[in-house]
């Protein structure tokens, strides 16, 4: 089992009747699936991602916008400390920070160090927000960038 699925199906089985209409579920699972996909970007590619994949993963991220905000309106009846999911606005989130955070979060709701449906979605929307943070620090200068470095391997 993938732990897209895993992790889908942890929040699932804990939240009664929550995700019971169709749209909530796939609210869950696009949002899931694409914290999976960064996850895997994060690990595969590192420290020093080039434009080109830098670019791939804003457009993964971007691809479930319209999944991530039903989910998260959905939650706000969810009771959970605000620590779970806020963040200071002033923290500065370079990319070997921000990688890590994900990493590490990413991890403890796999391997359900988070009990109970209600902390789940709440660490699944704070992954939400560092994607999000990732998406706002490199758009539109990574798809420049990118344009930049594909005319300069068609120069050599």
């Amino acid at each position: 089992m993938n732990l897209a699925k895993q992790i889908e199906g942890a929040i699932i089985a804990g939240s009664e009747d929550f995700f019971d209409r169709p749209s909530d579920r796939e609210n869950l699972r696009v949002t899931v699936r694409v914290a999976q996909d960064f996850y895997n970007f994060l690990v595969e590619r590192g420290e020093n991602p080039s434009a080109s994949e830098v670019t791939y993963a804003m457009e993964t991220i971007w691809s479930g916008m319209d999944w991530f905000f039903p989910l998260a309106h959905a939650c706000t009846a969810i009771n959970t400390p605000r620590a779970t999911w806020d963040f200071d606005a002033r923290r500065n989130w370079d990319f070997p920070s921000l990688r890590q955070e994900f990493l590490r979060r990413f991890e403890n709701l796999a391997n359900g160090a988070e009990t109970g449906a209600p902390a789940k979605l709440a660490e699944l929307l704070a992954l939400t927000h560092l994607q999000l943070v990732f998406l706002a620090q490199h758009f539109p200068s990574t798809l420049f960038k990118e344009i930049h470095e594909a005319v300069d391997r068609r120069k050599m």
